[in-house]
């Protein structure tokens, strides 16, 4: 549900009374049962098909993992075809119980929307007092920055917009993966702002956040691009730019501007991607807490105005015209490979072909 308003003048101010008064039950349920009536149906069908279908895809997948234990039975443990398919056989048929028992559970519980509504209608009222726009959910949301574009079935929620001369947005996204370099589910933070010019694609991943089992902007990124920062920056930052694009992105990064990144955004991930700046937290911002808007509000009022100073007279030189707004295309995406994880699973199959190998000679 969006609630449209008049543009603030400044996110440095806030009226925090919405967060923190408790509203009746009444009028929380007034509120559920007008988001019902407003988008029910078509959510409810579309949870619908896409529940079914995740059904008969897990349900394929069940079947895989039960053919590929009853191989491995079969050559490593048991001598007899019946007592392997039977072993096989029935944990696939377990396995497939509980995917099937997930799925409906999911499907009932999103049909119903099961959402926190107090949550809800204390962000909707908090949005509307300081005349932001309000987004409750928003599926496949169309923005440039490299987690909305990973994955598939994304949904940004407690989304928030500022509408003045420079348009800001802030919320939370969770996505699943949809590929070997992008397994389950992630949820993020995020905070885009609206930059004067286009840039190169440049990423800078906070070092803090590395590990393969944390949801990084950057796992799949091609390694060569990344560049080696002046000083002690490097302890804090990697910073990725496409190749022969090592100039432009230092230029943008400027130590000025990297000290007051490691001041302010040191423990989030740092994107530029066309013209806009994105920054990501990489776990959801608690939009009840106040000192969350503050500090929102910090970041947008340092990190992303000095952003716009340092970059207010970037031009491609590859364009070959000083005045235009575009940058060539090998500047505008980075080049992405594959995960840490990705490679971790492709290991592990190519090791168990080997074995079955050695077993079947």
């Amino acid at each position: 549900m969006t609630a449209e308003a008049a543009p603030r003048a400044s996110t440095a101010a806030f009226d925090f009374t919405a967060l923190t008064d408790h509203p009746s039950p009444e009028a929380v349920r007034a509120f559920a049962d007008s988001v019902r009536q407003t988008v029910g149906g078509a959510r409810r069908r579309r949870l619908m098909r896409r529940s079914i279908a995740l059904v008969v895809g897990l349900s394929l997948v069940a079947l895989f993992c039960a053919s590929i234990i009853w191989v491995i039975i079969e050559y490593t443990i048991a001598n007899q075809l019946a007592s392997g398919l039977v072993i096989g056989v029935a944990i696939g048929v377990a396995f497939l119980g509980f995917l099937i028992f997930g799925c409906i559970h999911i499907m009932v519980s999103d049909a119903s929307f099961s959402a926190n509504w107090n949550r809800v209608f204390r962000l909707f009222r908090f949005a509307k007092a300081n005349e932001l726009t309000f987004t409750w959910q928003a599926v496949g949301p169309s923005l440039a920055g490299s987690i909305f574009t990973l994955g598939k079935r994304g949904v940004a929620y407690e989304v928030m917009s500022v509408k003045n001369a420079r348009p800001v947005q802030f919320g939370n996204y969770r996505r699943d993966g949809a590929s070997l370099s992008n397994l389950g589910r992630w949820q993020w933070g995020f905070l885009q702002i609206k930059l004067d010019r286009r840039l190169p694609h440049m990423i800078l991943e906070a070092r803090r956040n590395r590990s393969p089992f944390t949801n990084r902007v950057g796992d799949d990124l091609v390694k060569r691009q990344a560049l080696s920062l002046e000083g002690d920056f490097n302890r804090y930052f990697t910073l990725y730019a496409p190749r022969e694009y090592e100039r432009d992105a230092l230029y943008v990064f400027a130590p000025d501007l990297m000290a007051l990144l490691i001041d302010r955004v040191s423990a989030f991930d740092v994107e530029i991607v066309d013209d806009w700046l994105f920054v990501y937290s990489h776990k959801p911002w608690d939009l009840l807490k106040p000192e969350t808007h503050v500090r929102l509000a910090e970041i947008v009022q340092t990190v992303a105005n000095k952003t716009v100073r340092q970059t207010e007279r970037y031009a491609d030189a590859r364009v070959g015209n000083p005045n235009a707004n575009v940058v060539a295309p090998g500047g505008r995406r980075l080049a992405r490979g594959f995960s840490t994880i990705a490679i971790v699973v492709l290991a592990v199959y190519w090791i168990l072909r080997a074995l079955m190998s050695i077993h079947g000679n």
